[in-house]
């Protein structure tokens, strides 16, 4: 695991340790959670949408009935804002639904007569792409209505745990990170401690 950067940024982007499937499963559970409240029924990390090829599981959270008798196979994400494919763009998590996830499922998806695909990407500062965003938005409908709560108050207690839990993960990661480099720190200092002892015992 690479220690913390100056600016913290590496550690919302590192692949070492298995922060970014932590992250990722935080986000997607919440948004299970969110669908569970709606009555639909979701299922996780549904198996076989597109077969059993390797790689090809779009269905983080899949709702078996959405539209037209068909399923809605949901892929969650979480993107770097500051990692290299980014930093350049204008809207990270749109670039990343479009290039890295509708380029990759939506020909196997157009002539499915079961499911649908959809998006949910969020960037490490906050942002989501407008097509996540109009989905949670339509599954908080659902959501407070089967709850029988007041709509405004549902959301607006989900949108915050939904902010909270990215930002809680990131700060997770950055925490390990400082921690590792604190604990090389001490090693290094206890290292150059013991070379100096030996020094000083040779020139005895």
């Amino acid at each position: 695991m690479q220690t913390i950067d100056v600016y913290g940024d590496h550690a919302t982007c590192c692949s070492k340790a298995g922060d970014l499937i932590v992250r990722h499963n935080a986000m997607r559970n919440l948004v299970n959670e969110i669908a569970k409240d709606g009555g639909l029924s979701p299922v996780l990390e549904k198996k076989g949408i597109l077969g059993d090829a390797n790689g090809r599981r779009p269905g983080d959270v899949t709702i078996p009935l959405w539209e037209s008798g068909r399923g809605l196979a949901l892929d969650i994400a979480v993107t770097s804002s500051v990692n290299a494919s980014n930093v350049e763009s204008k809207s990270p998590c749109e670039a990343y639904a479009q290039y890295r996830k509708h380029a990759k499922y939506d020909k196997d998806f157009k002539d499915s007569e079961t499911h649908i695909f959809g998006t949910v990407v969020w960037e490490t500062f906050g942002a989501i792409n407008s097509e996540g965003e109009a989905y949670l938005r339509q599954l908080m409908r659902f959501a407070s209505k089967h709850l029988d709560r007041e709509h405004s108050s549902y959301c607006g207690r989900m949108w915050s745990r939904l902010s909270c839990v990215l930002q809680r993960q990131i700060a997770r990661e950055i925490e390990l990170r400082t921690k590792e480099q604190k604990y090389q720190y001490k090693r290094d200092e206890d290292e150059e401690a013991g070379e100096d002892a030996a020094e000083e015992v040779a020139n005895r």
